[in-house]
């Protein structure tokens, strides 16, 4: 098949799920701003520029968890290429349009590149962040160097990377595995978001690598989790949604979905969470219970807005609901980093419109 260079460039962006990738943002954002805010690090007390520094962090684990998603949906369709062929043969490899041999290249180059952003953007930052010569590397001791290592980040990256190549390659192996795979994809994300917001600002005389774990905090660990059962919800009728067979568990369905940040919020109220204040690098606007919780509520009931209209299409057109729930993850992370922030959820909002724009350019799913 002869395609068009516009017929290429839209299976690509079709091939990776480009349209998901606000929400890849989303995820990414709620979780590293809500790290660092409510772990209270003080960072800023004590290195000029760390606001320069933490946006070189978060600019660059955005992109590394963008080239991962989109580097691990290209892997997963190649590995699918049999079973469109006879299935789906509308699909972009099996009809032509795109080669099996540049989507599997494609792929790889993705995951490695996100690989290398991801590892590489500690020491990255520091250097642009704060403005630290070249030259000084050159001269800096094998310990000082050591410190630029995060140990607890790389560890947590290499899961998330193994877990994006598993599910791409064995999806097809067994549908509950893939279904939990995926979701531990999204929880993965999350806490390794977190874990990159609170790196060790420390040299050690230590020539063993050590785990600082500052990230394991109940937020991080409820919110990863939560995340991850939203995703585990959607993915239970996205693997369905090419026959038409109704939902059995509708009605539980819609009450998870409906209840999950409440739920998550509620728990971490019962461990002691309260709201503290904006991360700085967006400003230091004061958050309390006070002024969180009506933020917090409206959030809530755009989140819930939208789950009533995705539901309205379940029974009779489940792409349409896959696609509008996919578009959800940002309103889920906005009514996450209600409770901490004003300014983030604003952010998550406009990545859950900026997903549904995309998705008039591209299938999300």
């Amino acid at each position: 098949m002869n395609a068009s260079f516009g017929e290429k460039f839209r299976a690509v962006l079709a091939t990776g799920r480009v349209a998901n990738l606000p929400t890849v943002w989303s995820n990414v954002l709620m979780a590293y701003l809500m790290a660092e805010t409510l772990q209270n690090s003080g960072h800023s007390y004590y290195f000029n520029g760390v606001e320069t520094f933490q946006l070189w962090m978060l600019g660059l684990i955005m992109l590394a968890g963008s080239l991962l998603y989109v580097g691990g949906c290209m892997l997963g369709d190649y590995r699918d290429i049999p079973f469109d062929t006879e299935h789906r043969p509308g699909r972009p490899i099996p009809s032509g349009v795109l080669s099996p041999s540049f989507v599997a290249i494609s792929a790889i180059t993705l995951l490695g590149l996100g690989l290398v952003v991801g590892a590489a953007s500690f020491p990255v930052a520091i250097i642009y962040g704060f403005k630290v010569p070249w030259d000084a590397l050159k001269s800096a001791s094998g310990n000082d160097l050591q410190s630029l290592v995060q140990t607890d980040q790389l560890a947590l990256l290499g899961v998330l990377v193994a877990l994006i190549v598993v599910y791409a390659l064995f999806h097809k192996r067994s549908r509950p595995l893939a279904l939990v795979n995926m979701a531990l994809c999204r929880t993965q994300l999350v806490i390794f978001a977190a874990a990159a917001a609170l790196p060790a600002f420390f040299s050690t005389s230590s020539t063993t690598p050590t785990f600082h774990g500052q990230w394991i905090i109940a937020p991080v660990l409820i919110t990863g989790a939560a995340v991850g059962i939203y995703t585990l919800l959607l993915a239970s009728v996205a693997a369905t949604e090419s026959n038409q067979e109704k939902i059995k568990y509708s009605l539980f369905l819609k009450a998870a979905m409906f209840l999950l940040p409440l739920l998550a919020i509620a728990l971490m109220l019962s461990l002691g969470f309260e709201p503290k204040q904006d991360s700085y690098p967006w400003g230091n606007s004061s958050l309390t219970a006070e002024t969180s919780r009506p933020l917090f509520y409206t959030v809530l009931i755009i989140y819930c807005s939208w789950m009533l209209f995705a539901f309205r299409a379940l029974p009779n057109d489940k792409p349409a609901f896959v696609s509008r729930a996919l578009a959800g993850f940002s309103l889920l992370d906005a009514s996450f980093a209600a409770s901490y922030s004003v300014t983030v959820p604003l952010i998550c909002l406009a990545l859950f419109g900026l997903a549904l724009l995309l998705q008039k350019i591209t299938p999300a799913t």
